[in-house]
């Protein structure tokens, strides 16, 4: 999905992901991961955003505001933010970013571990640290093989690397996953959300009868197909809500909804209050 910010250049991409109850319950998890190239006028800022996000600076310069300090980051570094508080970052030349969103049970302690010190990751090995990151995002950039326990383990693996010093990562075979998998499947909705979807159209994509393809989308991810579609609008609405200055009714349309009364009224069922509360709130 192409991203929508204020200085992101058009070659950036970036992807959601909707986690299971069970995922959110047990495993580590994406909330979003992204490739971004930026000029001078990328600028965000966030009251919160419920996860944790760790980035790293592929090239260029820039900084991250948190706890009433400025923090210069450079060419090379991994940063650890805290999102649930407020944070600023921001590049003044430009620079190109690869990151992740992700939050899960142990996520905090994590958190707290590795930036006892400094936001600044401690230093490791950059080249197998950015492949074991870039691997994350790769998931649904070339249409990987998503399953949640695996995702886990891949964010667990990078984390650790923090820890460990410089590790050697094992490499994946893209080949032993059908393109036309359950994967593909997520990938294709999580890159669609601006588009009609239908649970027809999905299960023909995969070559599955309608009411099969619900029984194992089910099975598999925790939500039919028709809840994860709207759970993936509106946390794709939560990010743009808190991530941009899009009107609301702007946002209903990027995220797939008929209309801004439909948007609003699902928005509230999904997260417990309107979009421009949810806007103006510390959450």
């Amino acid at each position: 999905m192409r991203a929508q910010e204020k200085g992101v250049l058009s070659s950036s991409n970036l992807y959601f992901h909707t986690a299971s109850p069970r995922a959110k319950k047990l495993f580590f998890y994406p909330l979003c991961t992204g490739h971004f190239i930026c000029d001078g006028d990328y600028d965000l800022r966030r009251t919160s955003y419920d996860s944790f996000l760790v980035m790293h600076i592929v090239h260029g310069t820039g900084f991250l505001e948190v706890d009433n300090q400025v923090i210069s980051l450079k060419e090379g570094d991994f940063v650890l933010v805290d999102c649930y508080q407020p944070h600023h970052y921001y590049t003044e030349t430009g620079w190109e970013l690869l990151w992740l969103h992700f939050d899960g049970p142990m996520a905090r302690s994590f958190f707290e571990e590795l930036t006892g010190k400094s936001l600044i990751l401690p230093p490791t090995d950059i080249p197998a640290a950015y492949k074991a990151l870039k691997a994350v995002y790769d998931v649904y950039n070339l249409h990987r093989d998503q399953s949640e326990p695996a995702l886990s383990c891949m964010i667990s693996n990078f984390l650790c690397m923090f820890f460990n010093g410089p590790t050697t990562e094992r490499s994946e075979d893209p080949s032993r996953t059908p393109a036309r998998s359950l994967g593909d499947t997520l990938s294709y909705i999580s890159e669609n959300l601006d588009s009609p979807l239908t649970v027809d159209e999905l299960a023909e994509r995969i070559f599955l009868s309608k009411y099969y393809f619900i029984r194992l989308f089910k099975k598999e991810v925790g939500y039919t197909p028709h809840e994860y579609i709207v759970v993936s609008r509106v946390n794709f609405a939560a990010f743009l809500l808190k991530s941009t200055a899009f009107s609301i009714k702007n946002i209903a349309i990027k995220c797939g909804f008929a209309d801004e009364s439909s948007f609003c009224t699902t928005f509230k069922r999904v997260m417990g209050s309107t979009p421009l509360s949810y806007r103006n709130s510390g959450k």
